[in-house]
């Protein structure tokens, strides 16, 4: 359908998978749905198939999708076999991480999982979506999937993946458990974050960038930010190629590697409360160090350092003249 002026569009689905592609500007929104049931027979499969409805709805400027289920009817659904090893299964697998997933959808808890006498029923969403459109997508359990996209995109998963690529304007994610990846990305703000899973982006340019994991590890190369922020309270971070001007990484359990030439970067600080540091420059960088941790601590390899005060609070480190000014803190160890 043809979009209203300034429209946005939200889309929900509860198991199964959303892929968005990009339509032309100014163009229509085109959503297909593909649905696939199991059961004992062939009339009880397409009875089944039937119940699934899309439902639209145009609230303060957002044209507003709902993939409906029966829920009243079948509060418990399951992954069907077919579906298993089937073409769709990139993005559908891992579907459930536990036993059962809770999620309250169309106003009732349903159950997703492997529980008895669950409706084995899901549905793939195709959306064509136009250029400069904002939008949000939310897959309660499976993947999402979208690229070449251009506006202000919001990406939620309840349990399962997010996939995206060349996404050009702002972009958020978030996923309580399951991994996010990102390739090509140019825009103002880039947020991911995961309760549980691994983050892993490639070719990022964002004036802001923020990574944040409850428990995963954290991976990414080519990266340019105005400022940076990569958080994980247990997991690796491994990032190269960066190139930050203002840059904050922590983890609270876990090894911190970095790579840089730190051309751009003015400032940056390094945490981890149980884990090694290690930063990789450039055979000339200049930078200014400081290490809580101390001088017994501070491991060099290929790199000339001069020791320019000691104390209480750590050592300090200068390696030429001028650069950015980098404080790292290892919770005791090196």
């Amino acid at each position: 359908e043809q979009l209203a002026a300034g429209a946005s569009v939200r889309l929900e689905n509860l198991l199964g998978s959303i892929q968005v592609m990009p339509g032309k500007p100014g163009g229509a929104l085109n959503i297909e749905a593909r649905v696939v049931a199991e059961a004992d027979t062939r009339e009880q499969a397409t009875a089944l198939t039937d119940t699934i409805t899309v439902t639209r709805e145009e609230r303060d400027g957002e044209l507003a999708f709902l993939v409906s289920y029966p829920v009243e009817s079948h509060p418990a659904y399951r992954l069907p076999r077919s579906e298993r090893d089937g073409l769709y299964s990139k993005w559908v697998a891992p579907l459930v991480h536990r036993d059962s997933v809770s999620a309250e959808y169309g106003g009732q808890l349903v159950e997703i999982g492997n529980a008895k006498g669950a409706a084995a029923l899901l549905v793939h969403v195709k959306i064509t979506l136009p250029l400069d459109r904002d939008a949000s997508f939310k897959q309660y359990v499976g993947t999402i999937r979208c690229s070449g996209l251009r506006g202000e995109i919001n990406l939620e998963i309840v349990e399962g993946e997010a996939a995206a690529e060349q996404i050009y304007g702002n972009l958020r994610a978030r996923t309580g458990g399951g991994e996010l990846r990102v390739w090509k990305y140019r825009g103002e703000s880039f947020e991911l974050q995961t309760g549980s899973g691994r983050i892993d982006i490639t070719d990022i340019n964002a004036e802001r960038l923020r990574l944040t994991t409850g428990s995963g590890s954290i991976r990414g190369s080519e990266i340019n930010a105005a400022a940076m922020v990569v958080k994980t309270a247990s997991g690796n971070v491994e990032l190269e190629e960066l190139e930050p001007t203002l840059f904050e990484v922590s983890t609270g359990s876990g090894d911190v590697d970095l790579a840089s030439l730190l051309t751009r970067t003015r400032e940056g600080a390094i945490h981890t409360d149980t884990g090694d540091v290690t930063l990789r420059v450039g055979s000339m960088t200049p930078f200014d160090l400081r290490a809580a941790a101390g001088v017994e601590a501070v491991k060099t390899r290929g790199v000339s350092l001069k020791l320019v005060g000691e104390g209480e609070d750590g050592a300090h480190f200068r390696r030429r003249s001028g650069g950015p000014a980098l404080s790292v803190n290892t919770g005791g160890k090196g």
